[in-house]
């Protein structure tokens, strides 16, 4: 890159000669890129209000996603239902009218007013990688993780406008227990479809700044006219876009693959 730019430059003080070159050292080649050390695990969103739970199964079946058939209910009072394909897979929760959930929560979930970011991006550390991460987080725990167990927050408290960004501990990790039963019941075409792109648009009123931590992972977050989720989908060129707006603020880019 060095004795590029040298070249263009003695180029254009000459003008007229033929060549130019550097007679000093050549450049050191560029450092390689470190391997990111997390990976995509699950994604988010909380569903608007007023749209019934049914509802959104039905838009999310309907646009070709398997959706577990039960519920996760947490002791806050929030409750989720699910999509998987691969080793990742796509959370949608509510909560109920008498949620004891802390005021962040309440503030995603409530995003049509509140102005909170639905979304949320869960990531694993990839095989091999350590626990400590190499870039700044924070740990966070709740009642219903195993004891001792945390999640590491690249998000600082006050940051609310932006989708939340977690690392969860191994045990919560779908690799450390999606190869069960429960992938087993995952029709094979959805099986073979991976999450290979996720990106997020925010409120106009939300500058995202960027994370070090994200580079790699197929996650980008940007400023936009209004909330919502892009989600891509591998092998293959995504030729099927599904728009779920409004029951729910996301975009699916499908494989021609996959039904």
């Amino acid at each position: 890159m060095r004795t590029l730019l040298l070249s263009t430059l003695c180029l254009a003080l000459v003008g007229t000669l033929p060549s130019c070159r550097s007679d000093g050292p050549s450049a050191d080649p560029s450092p390689v890129a470190p391997q990111p050390v997390i990976e995509l695990d699950h994604v988010y969103t909380y569903a608007p209000r007023g749209v019934p739970e049914e509802e959104v199964v039905d838009a999310l079946r309907s646009a070709g996603l398997r959706v577990d058939e039960e519920r996760n209910d947490f002791p806050d009072g929030v409750f989720g239902r699910y999509a998987f394909f691969g080793t990742t897979y796509l959370e949608i929760l509510w909560v109920d009218a008498d949620a004891t959930a802390d005021e962040s929560t309440l503030g995603r979930a409530g995003w049509e007013t509140s102005g909170s970011s639905p979304f949320g991006v869960g990531f694993r550390r990839r095989e091999g990688a350590p626990d400590a991460l190499p870039f700044p987080s924070r740990a966070e725990s709740a009642e219903w993780m195993e004891p001792g167990s945390e999640m590491r927050v690249l998000n600082s408290e006050s940051e609310t406008l932006t989708p939340a960004l977690f690392v969860v501990p191994r045990y919560m990790a779908m690799t450390s227990w999606g190869d069960g039963e429960l992938v087993g019941e995952v029709p094979p075409k959805q099986r073979e479809i991976e999450l290979t792109g996720v990106r997020i648009e925010t409120q106009p009123e939300c500058d995202p700044r960027p994370h070090e931590g994200l580079v790699g992972t197929g996650v980008v977050i940007g400023k936009g006219d209004g909330p919502v989720m892009e989600l891509t989908f591998g092998p293959g060129a995504s030729s099927k876009v599904k728009d779920l707006r409004p029951t729910l603020p996301i975009v699916l880019r499908m494989p021609a693959s996959a039904r």
